[in-house]
């Protein structure tokens, strides 16, 4: 017996048996966080400058996706979500992302100066920092065409 403030309002021999759970276990789906699309409108880029990416992701999963961010990055052999990416500083956060939810959003993202000249995928990474428990981590990624970085005038 616990009333709302905490405290114990009865005295008993024991306090441990005052519930019971009965019943079958119920079993909470994870979300899934899949990359459907990744667009970006120009063919060549300043390093040093800005680029606008346009992403469209969904959550496939059984639960809402809550409080994760998209980021992006620049991938030189394709393959987006290695170490050898060049993780993009800005990212777009999402709050919540409903079961069967759309998310498609176009974000402007600055090119470091200091990104050697050179052809990239760019790549977006539903969930980059890992911090939600997903169904499937294996699909939040996707890429664009490459983007010729050049070097600053």
């Amino acid at each position: 017996d616990d009333d709302v403030t905490g405290t114990y309002s009865v005295a008993e021999s024991n306090e441990d048996n005052n519930w019971k759970c009965t019943g079958p276990t119920i079993t909470v789906p994870k979300p899934d966080l899949v990359m459907k699309q990744v667009s970006i409108f120009t063919s060549t880029v300043t390093a040093g400058d800005s680029m606008v990416i346009l992403d469209s992701h969904t959550n496939n999963g059984g639960s809402q996706a809550l409080a994760y961010d998209v980021g992006f990055v620049l991938s030189r052999d394709g393959v987006i979500g290695l170490s050898s990416d060049i993780l993009l500083p800005t990212t777009r956060t999402l709050d919540v992302l409903g079961v069967g939810a759309p998310s498609t959003a176009s974000t402007t993202v600055t090119i470091p100066a200091d990104v050697p000249p050179g052809d990239y995928y760019v790549g977006a990474i539903a969930d980059v920092n890992g911090t939600v428990a997903e169904l499937n981590e294996g699909n939040n990624a996707g890429k664009a065409t490459i983007v010729t970085v050049i070097a600053p005038q």
